[in-house]
């Protein structure tokens, strides 16, 4: 009886504490703040290398968003969407699977915003693809479609049918372009250079005028990779810590 007696009290404190942990994560759960970062090959995590194209992506870790995920810690959940080819709001070409519209960043942010949601604030990096030679956009441009992608994110509120307030939003200029020569990717982004040499001033203002939250990549980060596109293991880490910063900021307000 003894025996019988210990060992119901043994299960009894076995199954409280199961308890008390499944709680516990339920409560760190609904008190993690999720982070959704949106953009293109460089959020995606694409390696730069010498002839351009196939390639393979930079780890989870090494990516910028996982950075930032190391960053902010486990209080804080990143989703990374990145997208190779993804503009602001324009079409791309049809690339097997892959339909022109989903190159578009405008036209699939609400299905992402959705389908991740909740969210307590958005990062966007996207821009580059914008100044390919084929869309000959001005900077200018660029970066008031960003704001526009800025308005949808903070509009986005009970989306299909959801209690979710709105996220937050951050909007990132991304870098310079390098040295475009070296591979054959020359043929879509060498016109894109100069003007990319002004497009996170440009995205500064715009965002700055609207009230969005900014910051521009190129204050930490150069476009360092081979093809002068993409971003190298190096560049994914300063760009992480240095966004990581403002998110820090943003989400203690």
């Amino acid at each position: 009886m003894k025996y019988q007696m210990e060992g119901t009290k043994s299960m009894k404190t076995l199954v409280t504490g199961m308890l008390l942990l499944v709680v516990g994560a339920f409560a760190a759960f609904a008190d993690e703040k999720r982070i959704l970062v949106y953009g293109d090959s460089n959020t995606w995590g694409w390696k730069p290398v010498a002839n351009g194209y196939p390639t393979t992506r930079h780890d989870d870790a090494t990516r910028w968003g996982g950075v930032l995920q190391s960053e902010l810690g486990p209080e804080f959940k990143v989703v990374v969407d990145g997208l190779v080819g993804r503009t602001t709001d324009l079409n791309g070409g049809a690339a097997g699977l892959v339909e022109p519209h989903d190159f578009n960043g405008a036209s699939a942010l609400g299905d992402t915003l959705a389908s991740q949601g909740p969210l307590d604030l958005v990062v966007v990096m996207l821009g580059t693809n914008d100044l390919q030679e084929s869309r000959n956009r001005a900077p200018e441009d660029v970066a008031s479609a960003l704001v526009g992608l800025a308005n949808m994110i903070q509009g986005a509120d009970g989306l299909l049918f959801s209690s979710y307030p709105a996220p937050k939003v951050l909007l990132v200029a991304p870098p310079p372009l390098g040295d475009t020569g070296n591979t054959p990717l020359a043929a879509l982004f060498a016109a894109g250079e100069e003007p990319s040499r002004t497009l996170g001033t440009e995205v500064v203002r715009a965002a700055t005028d609207a009230g969005v939250p900014v910051l521009d990549a190129g204050r930490a980060i150069s476009t360092d990779g081979v093809d002068g596109i993409h971003l190298t293991a190096e560049a994914h880490r300063d760009l992480g810590v240095f966004v990581a910063d403002k998110v820090k900021d943003l989400l203690s307000r």
